[in-house]
């Protein structure tokens, strides 16, 4: 079972992401890279995510 927020949560984001075509239309050329953190919780981790091209493809 995947946990909300952690490590596996963000790859299935990923994975759906970039499977998705409709949101590879809309993101194309998009290319960016944050850092992902949850503030009321400190058992979260922080999540770097990069952009490139619209895909994901960094988590």
């Amino acid at each position: 079972m995947v946990q909300y927020l952690d490590l596996e949560y963000w790859g299935k984001v990923k994975e759906i992401a970039n499977a998705d075509e409709e949101f590879r239309i809309k993101t194309k050329m998009f290319n960016a890279s944050f850092t992902y953190g949850a503030t009321d919780n400190d058992a979260i981790p922080q999540i770097y995510m990069k952009f490139d091209d619209g895909e994901v493809v960094e988590v």
